[in-house]
């Protein structure tokens, strides 16, 4: 089975449909929240991944603020500036569809898909401290081996296992992992408004090849056939975007 993995896509058209033109063909879309804030085009993002083929999507704290199940003073002031966009932009059917949303998602028993983290779904970020190996702890006594995240807009793998206890990974473009015996974090990095780019696997960053019109959107496929991660990415032209983010109130790359 193949599965397309997409996290934070915020409401970036452009950089979604990019997304899934480049896959062409899958058997599972998943969303690991906040398809809504910081970007122009709320209600387009998510009749696109309504019309995803078996559509498992997660409520990410973008989501839950628009429905007021989250205090906007947790958000940074240009963050509030977009979601009184998005909140005026949203439509009854945008809000009803991330209304009945669930906080996580159980997949064949030992996956588990969510926002920011299993213990804190809005709000947790995983950044490889100990947040991280608390969050392997959970994974641990819920009996799940593999969980999802989004959230930071970074790029991410961590693995634990009792010899070496945890390792994070800086992924690099069309890097794979094999999951194994070992308990697994991956983070797909941002659709709509990644945070970091390029770095290869001794974690440098190369950014001086990225511009407006060939800007990076970052997702995850993961072949459960093979257990087999992979990152990748791909280039659209986000002249148009960055304009649209940018009218909203959101702070452009």
């Amino acid at each position: 089975m193949k599965i397309l993995i997409c996290a934070d896509i915020h409401g970036n058209l452009e950089a979604f449909e990019a997304v899934l033109k480049a896959e062409g063909t899958y058997d599972t879309l998943v969303v690991l929240g906040d398809l809504v804030g910081y970007g122009g085009n709320p209600n387009e993002c998510v009749r696109l991944a309504q019309h995803g083929k078996n559509l498992i999507c997660v409520k990410g704290n973008h989501d839950a603020a628009l429905l007021g199940e989250l205090n906007k003073t947790w958000f940074a002031k240009h963050t509030t500036k977009s979601l009184m966009f998005t909140e005026k932009e949203s439509t009854e059917d945008t809000r009803n569809f991330l209304k009945n949303l669930p906080l996580t998602v159980d997949f064949n028993e030992d996956i588990l898909f969510c926002h920011g983290s299993p213990s804190h779904p809005l709000t947790e970020y995983l950044l490889g401290d100990v947040e991280t190996v608390q969050t392997f702890e959970k994974m641990r006594s819920l009996g799940k081996r593999c969980c999802f995240v989004g959230h930071s807009h970074c790029a991410a793998a961590f693995r634990y296992n009792e010899t070496d206890g945890m390792t994070e990974f800086t992924p690099s473009k069309d890097e794979k992992f094999f999951l194994g015996d070992d308990l697994w974090i991956f983070n797909p990095g941002s659709v709509g408004f990644p945070r970091t780019f390029n770095k290869n696997s001794k974690g440098e960053r190369k950014e001086l090849d990225i511009t407006l019109e060939e800007f990076p959107a970052f997702y995850l496929i993961f072949n459960t056939d093979e257990n087999l991660v992979e990152f990748k990415e791909v280039r659209y032209n986000a002249v148009k975007t960055a304009k649209k983010f940018t009218s909203v109130g959101t702070l452009w790359y």
